[in-house]
């Protein structure tokens, strides 16, 4: 009985990993856009780790891997170790690359780097912009530019970002009826990119609103930022 038992036990066993190693990889987005469960966001990382393993230089394959050991910790899980696993890897095989700028520099503000400053991951990344950039891009590079004051590449992106129809519009009509029932010259001032973001792209998109200032209280720490203001 004991037997029997045992080899029940591994024949799941080698069940589970045979369907973990025949996982498809699939694009990985945020659990805000398509929300997924933790075993989804391991056995893709597993699948996306196999990709950058056949092709170690697509960026498309590291990008997904990245993501979805970053959204494993939405679980409650610590990604940190796991993160920096997969940082450490793409460093080796696409180190100039727009993906490992980009992701270094999400490591450093989310805290799964030891590096404090990510500016220069930041600055290597947007010298490298790729046409099909995503809405997590998008968001990473706005609020970058505002929280640094650079003021007319904020604007530029904000604009892109609005064209590019990836934003909800849901949301923008919403954020747009709260800057339309403002006064004149009047200042918005809110934390969270659901409530500054859209409000962005509303006044260099469609060129609308522009009297309004629109303040990011989490950005306040920051002397470019203040400095703008």
């Amino acid at each position: 009985m004991k037997r029997k038992t045992v080899l029940a036990a591994l024949a799941a066993l080698m069940m589970s990993t045979s369907m973990m190693a025949q996982t498809k990889a699939v694009k990985v987005e945020s659990p805000i856009v398509s929300e997924k469960d933790f075993v989804w966001y391991t056995e893709q990382k597993e699948a996306w780790k196999a990709e950058t393993q056949q092709n170690p230089q697509n960026e498309t394959a590291w990008l997904n891997y990245y993501h979805a050991a970053h959204y494993m910790g939405w679980w409650g899980t610590n990604s940190d170790s796991i993160v920096r696993e997969v940082m450490n890897e793409m460093k080796q095989a696409i180190p100039d690359s727009y993906t490992y700028n980009f992701c270094a520099y999400r490591a450093v503000v989310s805290g799964h780097s030891d590096e404090k400053d990510g500016d220069r991951y930041a600055e290597a990344a947007l010298a490298k912009l790729p046409d099909d950039m995503q809405f997590f891009d998008y968001d990473q590079w706005v609020c970058y530019l505002a929280m640094k004051g650079c003021e007319d590449r904020m604007k530029q992106m904000a604009k892109r970002y609005f064209d590019s129809g990836f934003y909800s519009e849901n949301v923008l009509r919403y954020n747009y009826n709260e800057l339309a029932g403002m006064d004149e010259g009047g200042i918005y001032i809110a934390n969270g990119d659901a409530a500054i973001i859209p409000k962005w792209l509303i006044q260099e998109g469609m060129n609308v609103h522009k009297d309004k200032t629109i303040i990011c209280v989490s950005f306040l720490t920051v002397k470019e930022y203040r400095e703008w203001l």
